[in-house]
């Protein structure tokens, strides 16, 4: 997986963010289907110099399952109009006004 469209309080670059604990977002680019990230780790430098100045560690994300995972049970059934009967918001009506 290869993160892109990296921000910071929604800036691609920011400089002198007043914020103490600034929201990072990114998205994730995978050649595999349905590749899931499961865990970051977020490290900052100064100036881009190996000086190390933060290092969040790795983080386990939790992942919940879809909707779909958690009801396996049948579809619900719908049901049918009588043939014949208007749908729903039309109008019978023929002929010009």
């Amino acid at each position: 997986m290869t993160p892109y469209g990296l921000t910071t309080e929604q800036m691609t670059e920011p400089l002198g963010l007043g914020e103490p604990r600034p929201r990072l977002s990114w998205r994730l680019r995978s050649g595999r289907h349905a590749a899931a990230q499961t865990a970051y780790r977020i490290t900052a430098t100064v100036d881009g110099s190996d000086r190390l100045v933060r290092d969040s560690v790795r983080r386990e994300l939790l992942l919940r399952p879809t909707r779909a995972a958690r009801s396996p049970g049948p579809a619900p059934s719908r049901k049918r109009r009588a043939a014949g009967s208007p749908a729903a918001g039309r109008s019978t009506a023929t002929g010009s006004p």
